[in-house]
């Protein structure tokens, strides 16, 4: 739960453990230490003005943990979702494009930071004004050794956003490095930047798993590409990101590379504006 408040003037967010029914007291306790866990990540992390800014933990008289942090407008999910409600959507879509490419700064300095988030989607990125987004929600993200962490498949990402590699485990142990939040940035984009009502998945994920890494991505990238070719048959750019994405983990791009293509097509629709 999350209420917006104030101190001393100054705008504040205030995200609330959950804690309810006969049990509450425990979960409440539970909650509490993934609440800690969380601002101790985003203490690790630090600073960066593409990443949320977390001030501290209280707790509530009732006892309920909350970690304070700064207010944003919206997610870029919700900017996403109001600009295909208008007309001219793909004009409008093109000011989410900077926002986009913010995130994906963000979560490149997490990666720095030796941490993989484990949650990337468009609803946790958050849109400060209409200048800066911020990467938000570490509930999840673990930290690296040796640029690798494990954990459970069925527990990372949500089911949408998650990698072949998790899809595959399912409640198994599985080795992950920042391929995985790749993975996940790249369904994001197609997520944010295709027309309204077009929706990747007909099926459960889960529906493409097969034996291998390779058949399971391929039969993804496969789905995605025949999606894109009939929803978006000219982007180019929408296209060679699924492609080059949406592949094994040993292949996936770095997030350079991933942020050196949306900075062209943001360059060739300047230039095709003027």
């Amino acid at each position: 739960m999350v209420f917006r408040s104030s101190f001393r003037g100054q705008p504040l967010v205030l995200k609330v453990a959950k804690g309810r029914g006969p049990e509450g007291m425990r979960q409440v306790s539970a909650a509490g230490q993934e609440v800690a866990d969380e601002f101790a990540v985003l203490t690790a992390v630090g600073q960066h003005p593409n990443v949320v800014r977390a001030f501290a933990v209280l707790t509530s008289s009732l006892g309920r943990p909350a970690l304070v942090l700064e207010p944003a407008t919206e997610s870029l999910h919700a900017a996403a979702c109001r600009l295909k409600a208008r007309d001219g959507w793909l004009a409008g879509r093109k000011s989410l494009v900077p926002l986009f490419q913010q995130f994906l700064v963000g979560l490149s300095y997490v990666h720095g930071r030796s941490f993989l988030h484990l949650d990337v989607k468009p609803s946790n990125i958050l849109v400060f004004g209409d200048n800066r987004a911020a990467l938000a929600d570490f509930g999840l993200a673990r930290e690296m050794v040796q640029e690798t962490c494990y954990v459970i498949g069925s527990r990372a990402y949500t089911e949408a956003f998650r990698c072949p590699e998790c899809l595959m485990a399912a409640d198994r142990k599985v080795r992950l490095t920042c391929s995985a939040d790749v993975w996940a940035a790249a369904v994001s984009f197609f997520d944010i930047f295709s027309p309204k009502d077009t929706n990747l998945w007909k099926m459960p994920p889960k529906t493409f798993v097969r034996e291998t890494e390779e058949g399971t991505a391929g039969s993804i990238r496969n789905m995605a590409l025949r999606v894109c070719e009939k929803a978006m048959p000219h982007d180019d750019t929408m296209m060679k990101i699924l492609e080059r994405s949406l592949v094994p983990a040993r292949q996936r791009p770095s997030l350079s590379g991933f942020l050196d293509v949306t900075q062209k097509k943001a360059v060739r629709g300047s230039a095709a504006a003027r």
